[in-house]
């Protein structure tokens, strides 16, 4: 007569066995140190990037701007100059506001429009007119000018007219022309005749003023003259 005890640890003890003997041998397993070394580099590396970051954010240079337009030979006072901050490769193109205390008595050497960032090419120490220079005032009758007007230091060409006439058909011109560069236009009077300052060498200053006299016709001359 079997014991139901007997029999039911000794069922248990062979399935404890059985499912032993078919789990097999355990194999350690490896540690992959080359994917625990990238992960610290990527982390380190992002790190660095965002301290990079942050450092150049806050790693910038205060620069001069315009704050109005200034014509070409025209005085800049500091009042036409405001600050903006830039970072260091590009405020290197620009004047630094360590500079703004140079900049009283220079004069624009071009035409300069506000928002322009000034650069060291902006400026010049030579006043107009400089040595050996005059500056003449020359009214214009309309038709006598381009109609677009004139900036300053387009270069130009003058002719005199041997009469003054109010017609541009009963005046002829002569053979005496100059070479001169504009220096600033007033605006058109009640007759729609303009004042234009010109700067030209001494001697054609003679030729100048007889321009003036007599009436003159003004023709806009391209960028190598």
């Amino acid at each position: 007569m079997s014991n139901p005890g007997l029999s039911e640890l000794t069922a248990s003890s062979d399935e404890r066995g059985n499912g032993h003997r078919s789990r097999g041998p355990r194999i350690p397993r490896r540690r992959r140190w080359w994917l625990l070394g990238l992960s610290a580099g990527l982390i380190a590396g992002s790190v660095a990037g965002v301290v990079a970051l942050v450092a150049g954010a806050h790693d910038r240079e205060p620069v001069l701007v315009l704050t109005r337009d200034l014509a070409w030979a025209e005085p800049i006072s500091q009042a036409d100059l405001a600050t903006v901050d830039l970072p260091p490769e590009a405020a290197r193109f620009t004047v630094s506001q360590a500079r703004l205390g140079e900049i009283t008595g220079k004069v624009a050497a071009t035409n300069l429009r506000a928002g322009e960032l000034l650069a060291p090419r902006d400026l010049t120490t030579q006043a107009v007119p400089g040595p050996r220079q005059v500056v003449v005032g020359l009214r214009l009758e309309p038709g006598r000018f381009p109609s677009a007007g004139l900036i300053p230091n387009t270069p130009v060409e003058v002719t005199a007219l041997s009469g003054a006439s109010s017609s541009i058909a009963e005046a002829s011109p002569t053979t005496s022309a100059f070479r001169a560069r504009v220096v600033r236009m007033a605006p058109p009077d009640a007759e729609g005749a303009v004042v234009v300052d010109l700067l030209l060498p001494d001697y054609a200053a003679h030729q100048a003023t007889s321009a003036a006299a007599t009436g003159a016709v003004l023709t806009v001359l391209g960028p190598d003259h």
